[in-house]
């Protein structure tokens, strides 16, 4: 088949590759969007191929379940393994499409045709039919319901859009959206953040030399918001608990103004390192960054008490990011969770010590497991009384979302609801 940009269909070596790729994902802990960045990167792949290669890999990963369920309908006992798994993702994503893809291609037996005999998903377990582990559903059954759980699954297996923050410090939403709009990038404003734009299609931001001058970084809506929530004023002292590469700590430096202190940490170096080529390019000179071992290392006592806004942005499962990286749904184990939550509540208490009286403590997930969220805010107040809860409603207008937020003291943006990853935020004050 040509491979070129009116290839109407993945061929032969375009599913064999997307085998390959999710045999390298399933067996290994590397993020999806990686390993493909550096498949394409390694090997002289066109640009047909690699949408098609790319949407093979999301199809299986997203629907894994389903795709094995119907493979076994049609073929009993023939082995799923990611080689014909993709062939089949190339069937479905065909059918969507309208196309007829008949015969089956490659690995699959030949002579099979779509439909013959048909094929009932609506007889599978939900959990089945919508490719959840069958623990995570029982997780969000419980905790959001039957429709509201069947929404939030349809929601996360569906792809995400591109969100951009505009940096403030060196335009306007306004300005840079009518910027891209010249170049032939679509977007519309963010419904919540004020600081957002949603771009149509996926163009590769890296290469504009907008993105060079500083004037956007990449970070989904809901991301944007958690900022806003920190509340930093102008000449307060900030400390970003677990900073990663610093996009909060980015965003939070424009909201103040650039006027202040921040202090971006972390116990991933490399990571961290990051922060200062993005910190130059947007122009920002309020960030100081300080790699820690552990959320106990000594270094940090210089710190006890001295932030006016502590934010813990905690490692977690990121199952509110499924719709970007649907490969975590599959490595996720009840024994990780519960590691993920003995290690939120170390670091929370640890950060805790940072904050000054009457500061502010925000912890945040892109988790949407009760376990990582509620399950750690309740145990820490429970312990800690000079911290109390307050709601985020009382910091940063809500207007836009009401009616789409989850009744409870904390706050969860749900993607079916917002559009937005999927993220869980508490604001904790403390009294003394």
């Amino acid at each position: 088949m040509p491979d070129n940009l009116n290839a109407p269909q993945p061929g032969v070596d375009d599913i064999a590759q997307a085998g390959l790729l999710l045999e390298d994902i399933f067996s290994t802990r590397h993020a999806a969007d990686r390993l493909l960045d550096r498949h394409f990167r390694t090997h002289h792949t066109g640009q047909a191929s690699r949408r098609h290669i790319g949407a093979l890999v999301y199809q299986v990963l997203r629907h894994r379940d389903l795709l094995t369920a119907q493979l076994h309908h049609h073929f009993p006992g023939l082995f799923p393994d990611p080689k014909a798994l993709a062939a089949l993702a190339a069937v479905t994503l065909a059918q969507e499409a309208g196309r007829d893809l008949s015969p089956w291609p490659a690995p699959l037996p030949s002579g099979a045709k779509v439909g013959n005999p048909p094929f009932d998903a609506g007889r599978l377990p939900p959990w089945q039919r919508l490719s959840l582990p069958e623990w995570i559903w029982e997780a969000w059954l419980k905790c959001f319901g039957l429709e509201e759980t069947q929404a939030l699954v349809n929601a996360l297996n569906a792809p995400a859009p591109v969100d951009v923050r505009i940096n403030s410090r060196k335009t306007t939403r306004e300005a840079l959206s009518t910027q891209l709009e010249t170049l032939g990038i679509g977007t519309q404003p963010t419904p919540f953040s004020p600081d957002g734009l949603r771009l149509q299609g996926r163009p590769a931001l890296a290469n504009l030399e907008l993105y060079r001058q500083g004037l956007l970084e990449v970070q989904d809506e809901g991301s944007q918001l958690i900022g806003h929530w920190v509340a930093a004023q102008p000449g307060m002292t900030v400390i970003d608990f677990c900073a990663g590469a610093g996009g909060k700590a980015l965003h939070l430096a424009t909201l103040m103004a650039d006027r202040g202190r921040i202090w971006a940490m972390d116990t991933d170096g490399e990571r961290l390192r990051r922060l200062g080529p993005r910190s130059k390019r947007g122009g920002i000179k309020s960030i100081r960054s300080l790699t820690i071992r552990h959320e106990g290392d000594p270094a940090l006592k210089k710190h006890q008490r001295s932030a006016h806004r502590v934010l813990v942005d905690a490692p977690c499962s990121a199952t509110g990011t499924l719709r970007r990286n649907p490969e975590v749904k599959w490595r996720l184990t009840s024994a990780t969770l519960e590691t993920f939550y003995l290690r939120q509540c170390a670091i929370l208490q640890a950060a805790s010590r940072l904050v000054g009286p009457r500061g502010r403590l925000i912890y945040a997930t892109c988790s949407l497991m009760s376990r990582e969220n509620a399950d750690v805010v309740e145990g820490f107040l429970a312990e800690n009384r000079n911290f109390r809860s307050i709601p985020p409603s009382a910091i940063f207008p809500m207007e836009s979302l009401q009616g789409l937020l989850p009744a409870s003291p904390f706050f969860t943006l749900l993607p079916h609801r917002t559009r937005t990853d999927g993220f869980f935020a508490a604001i904790l004050e403390c009294q003394s």
